[in-house]
């Protein structure tokens, strides 16, 4: 019990177990920032990719309605000039 209070028991390769546990507390800490942090960007990526596709959807659809609407109009006026020519 003796040898594990003695401060030179607990040097490993030069190094002490202070400056060890020091490591492993910035360890502990980097690690799950990196690890969020690339997480974070990939989800990210993953939701960018979902907006695009959303928005040229709706855009698609969008037209679409509007091409329908102008299509619709176009008839209507043509047969209503056709009937005002026949009063003329």
């Amino acid at each position: 019990m003796r040898r594990l209070l003695k401060f030179r028991t607990w040097t490993l390769r030069g190094t002490t177990a202070a400056e060890a546990s020091l490591v492993l507390m910035a360890a502990s800490v980097a690690l799950p920032v990196l690890l969020f942090a690339g997480a974070s960007w990939l989800s990210y990526g993953d939701t960018e990719r979902e907006y695009r596709e959303r928005v040229t959807r709706t855009l698609d659809l969008l037209y679409v309605g509007a091409r329908a609407t102008f299509e619709t109009q176009q008839l209507v006026m043509s047969n209503v000039a056709g009937m005002i020519d026949g009063f003329s």
